[in-house]
């Protein structure tokens, strides 16, 4: 396969992962089985690096789970913060430019050193022989960009969304009304030992059930937190190192340490929060810093749930961790301009109590 060719498909994974999961943004824990599936088969199918395809899979999705504004991990540093979604993403997209740009460049640089072969076309055969790919299929994702756009709350839009969703299922793919709603409660399930089931099985509300459980328990933390002085010694800590490794570098300490013992990405931005609340004197700038640390970090921890259980699922090695150049020249980027712009804080009202 010619080089150019192979840049353009890391190109191609990397960027499809970013908008498939900033669009439709499903459990990040079960991403794997939808794009970052599809974009495996088709880099092994290339004789691609199973490093570089998973590290750009990977960064791709949480690329997602930062900036989709239907993400249940930015839904969660909003409640924390009680900040306005809209303006939390407006920021995030600001801060994020260079790391993007710096990591397509990268994807460039090292593919370019490989050699493929020929790509297996036989996935648009198979997803054309059992689904309609009318243009129309296309509307749902558009509804929640464009409600998005117009800052329209998250609720209704993706209740819009899926009201639309639901109309194209059964117009232009023939679903029927009782096969819908199991699919929405269960998820989607081809035939068993089909290559369809490998790509597609999965979703539904059931398969949250499980997440959900898990944010609830772990927020029953915050409650323990803010009411009790179990935190004040490690806050104080943290305020005296603010004041010479600035606010945002002892987030990304804070991230780290919390992301390594909390093994879930939940608890650990709750933790974060919670020891980090007084070190920023305004809510946005709290919720920006924990954006840019602790959501994304939590992939590069080998033990933790966030990054292990997307790369097992997609089949990639477990190093590709250190490919996911995105989630570590994120908090790189913003630490490097924090040095560069930020000064000793002023002691702060807690923005997480």
């Amino acid at each position: 396969m010619p080089w150019d060719l192979l840049i353009l498909v890391f190109c191609v994974v990397y960027l499809s992962s970013v908008l498939h999961d900033v669009l439709s943004h499903r459990n990040l824990l079960r991403d794997g089985k939808y794009n970052g599936v599809i974009c495996m088969l088709i880099s092994d199918a290339a004789g691609l690096n199973p490093l570089l395809t998973g590290g750009a899979v990977l960064s791709g999705s949480f690329f997602g789970d930062r900036c989709s504004p239907m993400s249940s991990s930015a839904q969660l540093v909003c409640a924390l913060t009680r900040t306005d979604i809209y303006v939390n993403l407006k920021s995030m997209c600001r801060t994020c430019v260079v790391p993007l740009v710096l990591s397509c460049v990268l994807y460039v640089v090292l593919s370019g050193s490989l050699d493929g072969t020929a790509v297996d076309t036989n996935l648009a055969a198979l997803f054309k022989d059992n689904f309609s790919l009318h243009w129309a299929t296309f509307l749902p994702a558009l509804i929640i960009l464009i409600l998005a756009v117009c800052r329209v709350d998250v609720k209704y839009a993706m209740g819009v969304s899926i009201a639309g969703a639901v109309v194209i299922a059964m117009v232009f793919q023939g679903t029927g009304f009782e096969e819908l709603l199991a699919c929405m409660w269960s998820g989607y399930r081809a035939e068993e030992g089909s290559r369809l089931a490998v790509l597609m099985n999965g979703g539904g509300i059931m398969s949250m059930v499980e997440v959900g459980i898990i944010v609830l328990i772990s927020s029953s933390y915050a409650g323990i937190f803010s009411s009790t002085p179990l935190l004040s010694g490690v806050k104080s800590a943290l305020m005296r190192t603010s004041k010479t490794f600035t606010p945002f570098g002892t987030v990304v300490v804070t991230s780290l340490l919390s992301c390594a013992v909390s093994c879930n990405q939940s608890l650990a931005t709750i933790l974060t929060c919670q020891m980090c609340d007084k070190l920023y004197t305004k809510r946005e700038d709290l919720a920006l810093a924990m954006e840019n640390t602790v959501i994304v970090l939590a992939a590069l921890i080998p033990w933790g749930i966030a990054g292990a259980v997307p790369i097992a699922t997609i089949g990639a090695p477990m190093e590709c961790m250190l490919y996911a150049f995105y989630l570590y020249l994120l908090p790189v980027w913003n630490l490097v301009a924090a040095f560069k712009n930020e000064g000793p804080k002023p002691p702060a009202v807690g923005v997480c109590s």
